[in-house]
């Protein structure tokens, strides 16, 4: 077993599945360079299987995917960064990580 950072909810649900959430989040989406999905991330360079989660591998990564005012706003919708266990990280990206829970 290993461990990544991750932004979710109680039920272990990323922050991009929530339509309020997504609002808060939209600037992502069209900063490829700081946010990238999987494929265009640099290590990645595919798509996320569906038994896959993205997250991060130490805080330095996650604080750097997003800002302080974001994770405070996210907490208002019961979505936080914390630490997850998992059966294996899957592919390493220079953003974030894919793993198997």
């Amino acid at each position: 077993m290993m461990s990544i950072w991750r932004v979710e909810n109680h039920k272990g649900e990323g922050c991009y599945k929530n339509k309020n959430t997504r609002l808060i989040l939209s600037s992502h989406d069209k900063d490829k360079i700081n946010h990238p999905l999987p494929i265009d991330d640099i290590g990645i360079e595919r798509d996320r299987e569906l038994n896959e989660i993205c997250g991060f591998k130490d805080l330095k990564q996650a604080y750097s995917w997003f800002s302080l005012s974001e994770l405070i706003e996210l907490e208002k919708f019961g979505y936080f960064l914390r630490k997850r266990i998992i059966k294996q990280i899957t592919a390493e990206g220079k953003k974030q990580v894919l793993g198997i829970r």
